[in-house]
């Protein structure tokens, strides 16, 4: 907007320079109309600084509501954090304490069974150790009987021939 008025001027003031006048009307006209520009300056000046101010009074009230609502709305979002983290917090015990329950309740439930697979497992491992020693035996028996019988067997190719 400076410039604007600067070319104004400028323009205005080469128009009078080269119009036929003589100096001591030209100084007094220059002088008239810089008078003239500095009053109309001076009024753009206020005009626009009323403006400015308006805008401010206009704007300074929208921004300090701005301000106490975007407080509000940070103090809003903070409580909700807390509740939220105090919730989670909430959870996890509730969750570790079902867990640790349901691991006991399960353990509570399941000692009777692993006893009883304990106790067929050793029965288990009992007669296994029975039918192994049983198995052994019969196989000493049968190298026996398969010794015996070879050595009849010797005796009577022996003898026919």
């Amino acid at each position: 907007m400076n410039r604007f008025f600067l070319a104004v001027l400028f323009g205005y003031l080469v128009g009078i320079v080269s119009a036929p006048k003589k100096g001591s009307e030209l100084r007094a006209e220059l002088k008239d109309k810089l008078e003239d520009l500095k009053k109309a300056g001076s009024e753009v000046a206020d005009a626009m600084q009323r403006k400015g101010q308006a805008y401010v009074e206009t704007a300074t009230p929208a921004v300090e509501q701005v301000q106490i609502e975007g407080k509000k709305l940070q103090q809003e979002s903070e409580e909700i954090a807390r509740n939220a983290t105090k919730l989670l917090n909430e959870s996890y015990e509730r969750g570790a304490a079902a867990i640790e329950q349901a691991e006991q309740r399960i353990k509570e439930k399941a000692a009777p069974a692993m006893s009883l697979v304990k106790d067929d497992a050793n029965a288990l491992k009992t007669q296994g150790s029975e039918l192994l020693k049983k198995a052994s035996t019969a196989i000493g028996d049968a190298k026996d009987a398969v010794a015996e019988k070879a050595q009849e067997f010797k005796f009577k190719d022996a003898s026919s021939m």
